[in-house]
C-alpha cells in the first residue's frame, strides 16, 4: 500500500503536469490531470488511517459525510468538489456525461467545464493543506477563456493574460 508521502510525490507531479497543460488549450487534460491530483490527495488522506480504497465506489463510501462509521469521511463541500471533479473527468475522457443518460450523442467539454475542475481542485487542495499542512505552487492560467470563465484567482490558480 503507498505511503501517505508517496501519495504525495504523485500529487506533486501531478501538478507538475498540470503547470504544463495549462500552458497549452488541452482542456482534456486539464480536467483529467486536476481529477487525478484530487484522487492522489484522497489517497494521501486515506494512508493516513491504513487504508488504501481502489475503486470509486470505494473512495465514495470512504469520503461520504453521512458515512459516520467511515474515518475518513470528508466535509460534504469537498466530497460534492471531489464527485464534481470525477463526472468532469469522465466527460473529458470519454464524451460521456454521467448526469444525462442519452448515449446518443458525445458531451464536449469547454472553457467552463476547465474553470469547473480549476475551482473543485482548488477546494480540495485547500482542504487537505490545512489539515495536513501541505503547500502547492500557484499554477498560471493563461488561456483567456479558461481565466475568463474563474473571474479571480484561487488559493493555488492565478490568472494571467495571453
Amino acid at each position: 500500500m503507498p505511503s501517505f508521502k508517496e501519495h504525495l510525490i504523485q500529487v506533486r507531479s501531478n501538478w507538475q503536469a498540470l503547470q504544463l497543460a495549462f500552458a497549452t488549450e488541452c482542456l482534456d487534460w486539464q480536467i483529467t490531470i486536476c481529477f487525478y491530483s484530487a484522487y492522489h490527495l484522497l489517497q494521501a488522506h486515506f494512508a493516513k488511517f491504513g487504508k488504501h480504497h481502489v475503486s470509486h465506489n470505494e473512495v465514495k463510501a470512504a469520503t461520504d459525510p453521512e458515512n459516520k462509521k467511515s474515518k475518513t469521511r470528508l466535509k460534504a463541500d469537498i466530497f460534492t468538489a471531489y464527485e464534481e471533479l470525477q463526472v468532469l473527468s469522465r466527460r473529458a475522457r470519454y464524451l460521456f456525461d454521467g448526469k444525462n443518460p442519452d448515449r446518443s450523442k458525445a458531451y464536449l467539454i469547454d472553457e467552463t467545464h476547465a474553470a469547473a475542475a480549476i475551482q473543485h481542485l482548488n477546494s480540495i487542495a485547500v482542504y487537505f493543506s490545512k489539515k495536513y499542512h501541505l503547500s502547492f505552487p500557484k499554477i498560471m492560467i493563461t488561456h483567456s477563456q479558461t481565466a475568463a470563465k474563474l473571474k479571480q484567482s484561487l488559493d493555488y490558480f492565478e490568472i494571467g493574460g495571453k
